[in-house]
């Protein structure tokens, strides 16, 4: 750059050439395909430097950027989805004693997509009710505080979130057998109170924050007595597993909004809460789902024997519930209600009957 400039203005007697003006007439006569690719040659004559082609993308490798990301989180989400559902199986039969089980079996994988579904459903309702993840919600209840009293706020909304759970129950009660035991009028009555309390509380909030939260809970446990008496106990735990999932939102927010506290979150601490919550989904969730719908209630069936088969307790024409099909024979119950299972090879069964009415009838008394 020195030289192009020196060139430009050094000058030398009149008619006289400088030696550094003949340098630099003599360096601009080389034809092009001299210049090494100095820089102040480039810039001296931008015209004659070489031009690098730029790589085109062509439209295929365009479409298949995305198509890949979407083919591997696709992988993944399955590979959740069926590691799920296999622990969740080998937990429900485990209570029936039930050790065989096939891994290509479809109920594994319709057991993972049940507790993804069952998961994700509480997830984001509780996240359009917080605002997280850049959800939002334009109906409901707005909850005002004072400043300062934030916290008593969100814990208020906390507590009232059990009642959505309640409403997420009963909205899945169609993938449910669930038998509504005898009760009274009264007893409706004040479940749909306890319910409907927090619209006439949310008014007080702001001036009397703390006992205003005391009164939603106390709204809140009459709300879950009312749905034990008035819609049974699989009713009551379904809401609790939707109620918990529900508060996990929180914790995960937090983790989200910060992904460095991914690598100092330890996993090994939670261990023990995470079985319990799967062993909890497998016994009093997925036990109790229809299988029409992938879920592990047992199916009522009659069975028809072979001549000769000594069975205890068992004739042909018995009634009784199958809990698993193996490729050796058949695990089943006598009632609906045992957690003792039976299993009996296929050279003694003639042939089975699903769903006989005789049999439904017998499993909706036999239930509490």
């Amino acid at each position: 750059m020195g030289l192009a400039i020196s060139a430009r203005t050094a000058a030398g007697p009149a008619g006289v050439a400088s030696p550094l003006n003949s340098r630099s007439l003599s360096s601009r006569a080389k034809p092009a395909s001299e210049f090494v690719g100095s820089p102040v040659d480039a810039m001296a004559s931008p015209a004659q430097s070489p031009e690098i082609p730029r790589p085109t993308q062509s439209p295929e490798a365009r479409r298949i950027g995305p198509l890949e990301t979407i083919t591997r989180l696709g992988a993944l989400l399955v590979g959740i989805a069926y590691v799920a559902g296999f622990v969740i199986v080998t937990l429900h039969h485990a209570q029936y004693g039930i050790g065989e089980i096939s891994l290509l079996r479809a109920r594994v994988f319709s057991a993972g997509i049940l507790f993804g579904l069952f998961v994700v459903l509480p997830l984001a309702v509780s996240a359009r009710i917080h605002g997280y993840f850049g959800f939002s919600s334009s109906t409901g209840l707005t909850i005002e505080t004072n400043p300062g009293d934030e916290s008593i706020g969100t814990t208020i909304v906390d507590i009232a979130m059990y009642g959505t759970c309640l409403a997420l129950a009963l909205a899945t009660s169609v993938l449910f057998d669930d038998q509504e035991p005898k009760h009274s009028w009264w007893q409706s009555l004040l479940t749909v109170l306890s319910l409907g309390g927090l619209f006439f509380v949310h008014r007080f909030i702001k001036g009397h924050p703390r006992k205003c939260a005391l009164v939603v809970m106390l709204f809140m446990m009459g709300a879950g007595w009312g749905a034990i008496v008035t819609r049974g106990e699989t009713f009551f735990l379904r809401s609790v597993w939707f109620y918990v999932c529900a508060l996990a939102a929180k914790g995960l927010q937090k983790l989200t909004s910060d992904y460095g506290k991914w690598r100092g979150f330890e996993w090994e601490r939670y261990i023990g809460i995470f079985v319990s919550l799967v062993l909890f989904f497998s016994t009093f969730v997925y036990g109790h789902a229809k299988f029409q719908f992938g879920g592990g209630a047992a199916i009522p069936i009659r069975l028809y024997l072979t001549s000769g088969a000594n069975i205890e307790s068992l004739t042909d024409q018995a009634q009784a519930f199958l809990v698993e099909e193996t490729d050796t024979g058949f695990y089943i119950l006598k009632s609906a209600k045992d957690k003792t299972s039976y299993f009996l090879p296929r050279a003694l069964i003639r042939a089975l009957e699903f769903n006989p009415t005789d049999a439904v009838n017998k499993s909706v008394q036999a239930k509490p």
